[in-house]
């Protein structure tokens, strides 16, 4: 093997590992009244949390005041970590949809 082919190896198994504990860290920043978080790429183009549902499926994004959740930057901090740019990409490790392009992280019970 070329030392290109190594790297180019090393770094693919190191970008899916990441990825894979960038969604359980997701899975865990998710406080109670966060029960999932919904994903998109948005115009930069990037994976971005485009809503926070709780159990019942209603938005907790913003409070009564239009404030974010607390949570929103650490989640949206996590989701540009994944250097996610289209949505093939995303397809490629998140698997569960809404069918209108966003994908969706559920806490585990």
């Amino acid at each position: 093997m070329s030392d290109y082919t190594d790297a180019r190896d090393h770094y693919w198994t190191a970008q899916r590992d990441f990825r894979e504990a960038a969604v359980a860290e997701m899975e865990r920043q998710m406080t109670e009244g966060i029960h999932a978080v919904i994903l998109e790429i948005n115009d930069t183009p990037r994976l971005a949390v485009a809503d926070l549902l709780d159990a019942d499926g209603k938005s907790v994004m913003h409070d009564a005041d239009g404030e974010e959740h607390p949570q929103w930057d650490v989640l949206d901090s996590i989701a540009a970590d994944m250097e996610v740019f289209t949505w093939d990409e995303g397809d490629s490790f998140l698997f569960r949809h809404d069918g209108g392009g966003r994908f969706i992280i559920e806490r585990e019970a």
